[in-house]
């Protein structure tokens, strides 16, 4: 039975083509939100807003918000909105509106509409950033503590032990008067500290550039893109975009790297 025109493939084509321009309308009005505020924004597209190359897996996370970061500052923006699919995302780039989330307006900014904690699946994402709501603050509770001046004065000590290792790496390159990689050495020097200070454990990267916190802190930062524990996968764009990665039990690191990282908080030793 026809319900708009004669023939009941006329009408469906009719419906699904108004249906299509309804959703196109909607997205192109929510994507005046930032204009309508006052901020500066890109160039949002259907369906996928500013972040297409992020959901279509081309680059990563990180990347993606770190090229809007350098887009607004190369512009002169202090500031700007992006869209994730509908998904209104706000960053700041002067260093004093940075500060001031930071340090006096974080209960404000306590929810940043990531939506990727997945504590069954994935652990290790369950951090201070991707927290939410009540979660969020029992973690900014408990983490408050820890920096106080008093208890940073107790980590300089351990910070200096983390020296001694440093200091034989420099000298013996100066008495062979070999060439090294000073950014190589830091970052082993820093994860040495990272091991002492928060998890008690002595990590030894600068003697041994090859030991497991140094090759799983390499393949952290080289994690970029998701993974997925079975095939197949899509990617939500709708509200709430990484809802879908939980859902599809996607990964956000790789599996061996969360054997790793639960094993290192279970061998720290406790107070």
């Amino acid at each position: 039975m026809s319900v708009i025109t004669n023939t009941l493939t006329y009408d469906l084509i009719a419906i699904l083509s108004s249906l299509f321009i309804g959703l196109i309308v909607y997205y192109k009005w929510k994507f005046t939100y930032w204009v309508k505020v006052g901020l500066p924004t890109l160039r949002p597209s259907f369906p996928f807003g500013d972040t297409s190359d992020m959901l279509l897996g081309r680059v990563a996370i990180g990347d993606q918000f770190q090229s809007f970061y350098r887009k607004f500052k190369m512009n002169g923006f202090k500031h700007g909105g992006i869209y994730l699919g509908l998904q209104q995302f706000y960053i700041p780039v002067d260093p004093e509106i940075i500060k001031h989330i930071m340090q006096i307006d974080f209960s404000h900014f306590m929810n940043h509409n990531i939506n990727v904690v997945d504590e069954e699946n994935d652990p290790l994402n369950g951090h201070l950033f991707n927290l939410e709501d009540e979660k969020w603050r029992h973690m900014r509770i408990k983490l408050t503590p820890t920096f106080t001046s008093g208890k940073m004065k107790m980590m300089f000590q351990t910070l200096a032990d983390c020296t001694v290792g440093l200091k034989d790496v420099m000298d013996e390159s100066a008495e062979t008067r070999s060439a090294v990689d000073i950014k190589d050495i830091l970052a082993r020097f820093t994860t040495d500290i990272i091991g002492s200070v928060a998890f008690g454990l002595e990590c030894n990267t600068l003697k041994e550039p090859d030991a497991d916190f140094r090759k799983y802190g390499d393949i952290n930062d080289a994690s970029g893109h998701v993974s997925h524990n079975r095939s197949g996968g899509a990617v939500a764009t709708m509200r709430g975009p990484f809802n879908g990665f939980i859902i599809m039990n996607f990964r956000f690191r790789q599996p061996g790297l969360l054997v790793f990282g639960k094993k290192s908080v279970e061998d720290s030793p406790r107070c």
